[in-house]
């Protein structure tokens, strides 16, 4: 902005009332500021919006299907299970494994047989073996 001021104050046949103004206005350019969210592809060219085609200005409205590349992790969202069709019955179509045989407890008290039995259990509870 040092520049522009420079080319105010050596302009030939300013009048000193339009000097100021024109001082005016580069110093409120220098300190303006744009807010978040302000800025809309309303004042754009057509070409200039392509592909977003007007729907930049509605949060989650532009189509991707024109975008190519690869995304890095940033870039993609958390989305819930839920959220993509059929995964859950996908992903359950992928388990082929049956369940295995009841085990039963052991009857020690060592350290190891606590160990075991709480693996047992926590087979159990996952429905990886028979209960019984």
């Amino acid at each position: 902005m040092a520049d522009l001021h420079e080319k105010i104050e050596t302009a030939v046949g300013l009048q000193p009332e339009l000097r100021k103004i024109l001082e005016d206005i580069v110093d409120a350019a220098s300190n303006a500021t744009v807010a978040d969210g302000s800025i809309t592809t309303a004042k754009f060219a057509a070409d200039a919006k392509s592909p977003l085609s007007g729907t930049a200005d509605t949060a989650n409205s532009v189509d991707a299907s024109g975008v190519s590349g690869t995304l890095s992790d940033t870039q993609i969202p958390n989305l819930a299970q839920t959220k993509i069709t059929g995964l859950t019955d996908d992903l359950n179509s992928k388990l082929t494994a049956t369940q295995g045989a009841a085990v039963a407890d052991s009857a020690g008290t060592t350290d190891a047989d606590t160990a075991i039995n709480a693996l047992l259990a926590s087979l159990r509870a996952a429905n990886i073996i028979a209960t019984s």
